[in-house]
């Protein structure tokens, strides 16, 4: 199942998308290879001139990136009008 949202996301690439919000409010759990997912997918957004804005991310979820340092890279929202703003800009914002 983790394989389909990266294959999904190369799709939408592939017909030129290039803004992402990808709302994990419902994700309580994210392992290392989760976390790598993750990377995988943003780095392939980044390398397509996209913007990837990670919406509502639960309690642990937030904590992980906070420990991993992914929240200085990944644009994290509580609101989803704010991802759509943080997936149109260029630099991470953190809510």
């Amino acid at each position: 199942m983790k394989f389909l949202l990266r294959e999904h996301v190369n799709e939408l690439l592939e017909e030129g998308y290039r803004k992402f919000v990808l709302n994990v409010a419902d994700v309580p759990y994210i392992d290392s290879f989760g976390l790598g997912l993750m990377v995988t997918i943003w780095t392939s957004i980044r390398g397509n001139d996209g913007q990837l804005a990670f919406l509502r991310p639960t309690g642990h979820v937030q904590q992980l990136l906070q420990i991993s340092k992914l929240n200085t890279i990944f644009h994290i929202s509580g609101e989803e009008e704010q991802a759509v703003r943080s997936a149109r800009m260029s630099s991470p914002v953190s809510a």
